[in-house]
């Protein structure tokens, strides 16, 4: 058995595919989120 320590090329890949994913479906709600506190901020603006 080799006993390195590090990451394989692969296994570097597989985890940047799974940030990628989380970011991906994260990113929707975040712009989502700026809306609203923006239709919040003009609504209180106007009051």
């Amino acid at each position: 058995m080799n006993n390195r320590k590090g990451f394989t090329l692969v296994e570097l890949l597989v985890v940047m595919v799974i940030m990628g994913i989380i970011i991906g479906l994260s990113f929707p709600a975040i712009r989502k989120l700026q809306e609203k506190k923006m239709a919040v901020l003009v609504f209180h603006f106007l009051n």
